[in-house]
This record gives C-alpha cells, sequence and structure tokens, in this order.
C-alpha cells in the first residue's frame, strides 16, 4: 500500500486485470502433443479457470481504462461463450457485461467494422439507450465516415482572392 488510495485502488485493478489477460491468452493456446495439435477442453480448466469464466465478472467500466482493455473484454466474452457453449450472438455477449458503459463501448467497437449508414442506424435504434454523452464523439465520428456524401447539404459557393489578388471562385 502506498497511502495513496486512488492509486492503490487503480493498481489493484491493473494487477487483476492483468492477471485476467495473462490467464485468457493462456487459454486460448492450443496444447501440442508432439506434432499433434489438441484443443483446450474445459475439462482442461482448474477451478481458478472455471470460476473466471462466468457471466458478471465485468461489472464496471475500470476495464475500459486497462491498456488493451477492449481486447481483453473480448477475450473474457470469447472464453466464457466457449466454455458455457452459449450460441454466438452480440446479444448474448452483452448479456455478459453488467454496466452499459461496456456495453456502449463494446457496441461502438463492433461497430467500426460497419460499411453502410444502414448498420449505423440500425445500431442507433437498437442499442441508442446506451450511449451517454460521453460517447457522442464516437458516434458523431462513425455517422459521418458511414453517411452517404449526397445527405449533406451543398456548401455555398465563395469566391476569394489568390495571392496575386485575382478573385477565385469555388461554387
Amino acid at each position: 500500500s502506498t497511502g495513496d488510495r486512488e492509486f492503490d485502488r487503480y493498481m489493484s485493478q491493473y494487477i487483476d486485470f492483468e492477471v485476467l489477460n495473462f490467464m485468457l491468452s493462456n487459454m486460448l493456446n492450443l496444447k501440442t502433443s508432439g506434432t499433434e495439435l489438441i484443443s483446450v477442453s474445459s475439462n482442461d480448466y482448474t477451478d481458478y479457470y472455471k470460476n473466471t469464466l462466468r457471466p458478471g465478472l465485468i461489472d464496471s467500466d475500470a476495464i475500459l481504462r486497462f491498456p488493451d482493455g477492449m481486447r481483453v473484454l473480448r477475450r473474457y466474452i470469447n472464453m466464457t461463450m466457449m466454455y458455457n457453449e452459449f450460441q454466438f450472438s452480440q446479444e448474448t455477449m452483452l448479456s455478459l457485461i453488467d454496466d452499459d458503459s461496456v456495453k456502449a463501448a463494446f457496441i461502438l467497437d463492433d461497430a467500426q467494422r460497419y460499411t453502410t449508414y444502414e448498420q449505423y442506424e440500425a445500431m442507433v435504434a437498437k442499442h441508442g439507450k446506451l450511449f451517454t454523452k460521453k460517447f457522442e464523439p464516437a458516434l458523431k465520428a462513425l455517422e459521418l465516415k458511414l453517411r452517404p456524401a449526397e445527405d449533406y447539404p451543398q456548401a455555398p459557393g465563395f469566391e476569394f482572392p489568390d495571392k496575386d489578388g485575382k478573385m477565385i471562385s469555388l461554387s
């Protein structure tokens, strides 16, 4: 303990997430037997691993402050889904996250793969209530990236003198 409660709390969370990251990384590795690769099964997990792969482990947005927090979150979700033999869907993945802010960040991370404005609109219609004010800049950036150019009003034409005083028109 350093005596600084905020720092001590942060370091405790950091260590917890680092251990989780290490554990999940090891769980994803394949075992080798000679030259043959064998998938790790749920029988290979110790009680510690089994206790970790449970819904509700991520109950605050602290993981988002952790370096590579989204990657650790995705590993945790994927391993929990596989271990518990859940069907892979975004809704099932979101059910493993208790904190709405983490759910919103997870959805926005997924949305980075969107290629159409319609996908963006569907996401906002379905999950809009999760996006608090702090997510507005990321939502706006995604909207601008995906919105078709013809949806924007035409910029007004204007004239301005160049370095020699000749009027240049942009219209």
